[in-house]
């Protein structure tokens, strides 16, 4: 019974969700249209839900578009990557493996550049076993970034949480850097509230003033939630999805820009769309920005010891709080709607 009114309610909140999708512009507005480069891009690629040939294929298309037309600095990708069960392994687990094929896949389509990775909800098995941590955090360009995934879960939608020792290190790591513009990445977004402790994440965020800008997927839609300071962005499927897509994240000394490229479906390919967001910068975090170096990696390099993800069967018990959660977030969001328009 607790399954069934979880799925009725995911459902719901779906519908819900949909209401704030990104929409596509007439033209570009002034702000995305800058005459000098940007200090550096990445490629933010999120729910590849690689199952099938024809995901296969369209997450092959999406990284050749990576690696051919936007030629970023580097990939980041949040999770939900992989859940085929190839054929002819040896010594190693079906979930092992196709671990492996997905770390090869990204190598062979991207080459040198770095790739950062996190694993989602769906098929995380094994991953700490081929791409290590699921909680690091590190500096490229001034900018510091924070990748980071829950601990446990149970198995209805959204009953996941993290472990005393990540919310240590999460709110250490925070606490060391105050004067950069920090990005956090995770599967599940906290707005909508996506798992157990999304509210109590979006309250550490509400109180830590360099924190801009949330990235995440899990929804499978373009979706922007502004809060107070800070900023979600939860991406399109690449995979899976009524408008496959991918963004590109301009980072410049002011701002973040982001743009969309979308699927098209009628010509079989990926182009460009007139879909554009920003997230502005304070003046007190630009000290540090700056056009990363050649080979310049991920500097101040910090991480938790990989673990894999917790089976807790007991957090299914908690689903009325994930429930609760997304109804108090419907009201919340669907009266800032009205007001606004």
């Amino acid at each position: 019974m607790v399954l069934c009114a979880m799925d009725e309610a995911i459902s719901k909140y779906y519908d819900l969700a949909k209401q704030f999708e990104v929409h596509e512009m007439a033209a570009p507005p002034k702000w995305a249209l800058r005459e000098e480069p940007p200090l550096f891009q990445i490629a933010w690629l999120t729910d590849q839900h690689i199952t099938d040939v024809d995901s296969t294929k369209i997450s092959h298309d999406a990284l050749a578009y990576v690696r051919d037309v936007v030629r970023p600095a580097a990939v980041v990708i949040t999770g939900d990557n992989i859940g085929t069960s190839p054929k002819g392994f040896k010594n190693a687990t079906p979930t092992l493996q196709r671990q492996r094929d997905f770390r090869d896949m990204l190598k062979k389509s991207l080459g040198e550049t770095p790739c950062w990775v996190i694993p989602g909800d769906n098929w995380p098995k094994d991953f700490e076993k081929v791409f290590g941590a699921t909680h690091y955090s590190f500096d490229f360009g001034g900018f510091h970034f924070i990748f980071n995934s829950v601990d446990a879960t149970g198995q209805s939608n959204g009953c996941s949480r993290f472990g005393e020792e990540t919310w240590k290190w999460l709110q250490a790591d925070l606490a060391a850097h105050p004067g950069q513009p920090t990005i956090y990445l995770q599967h599940e977004p906290c707005l909508p509230p996506s798992f157990l402790d999304a509210p109590k994440l979006s309250e550490l965020f509400s109180k830590t003033p360099q924190l801009l800008l949330a990235l995440a997927g899990h929804l499978h839609l373009d979706l922007e939630f502004r809060s107070q300071h800070w900023t979600q962005w939860d991406g399109p499927s690449v995979g899976r999805s009524h408008r496959p897509g991918f963004k590109v994240l301009s980072f410049y000394p002011d701002q973040i820009v982001a743009t969309s490229i979308e699927w098209d479906s009628a010509n079989r390919h990926f182009r460009p769309v007139n879909k554009f967001q920003r997230v502005q910068i304070p003046k007190a975090l630009r000290g540090g920005l700056h056009r990363p170096e050649p080979g310049e990696t991920r500097n101040g390099y910090c991480e938790l010891p990989p673990a894999p993800l917790e089976n807790d069967p007991r957090l299914d018990e908690l689903a009325h709080t994930v429930m609760e959660n997304v109804k108090a977030f419907g009201v919340r969001y669907t009266l800032r709607k009205v007001i606004q328009e």
